[in-house]
């Protein structure tokens, strides 16, 4: 099974937009939004998308597309204060 990344836009405003849209009004604590901030962050700074594999407990394979790093992000999240935060 193949889970696309239903944020996605080759746009990065927009794709950022998308992250905030979707995930905003779900994020409680602290660390979720977090999480939403780092992935909007992503976006604008190009991170391309990535496919991880997820062997569930039945032995089913899901292979999700994920965003990963780019060299801009990676100048942000160096700083040992940068916070990835917990998914939604």
């Amino acid at each position: 099974m193949f889970i696309k990344n239903p944020c996605y836009d080759p746009n990065p405003t927009t794709h950022a937009l998308n992250i905030a849209k979707r995930y905003a009004n779900d994020a409680i604590t602290s660390d979720q939004k977090t999480w939403i901030i780092d992935q909007m962050v992503r976006a604008l700074t190009y991170c391309p998308l990535e496919i991880k594999t997820i062997n569930t407990g039945s032995g089913e394979v899901i292979e999700i597309e994920i965003i990963g790093e780019s060299q801009a992000y990676l100048v942000i999240a160096s700083n040992p204060e940068w916070d990835k935060g917990i998914p939604v």
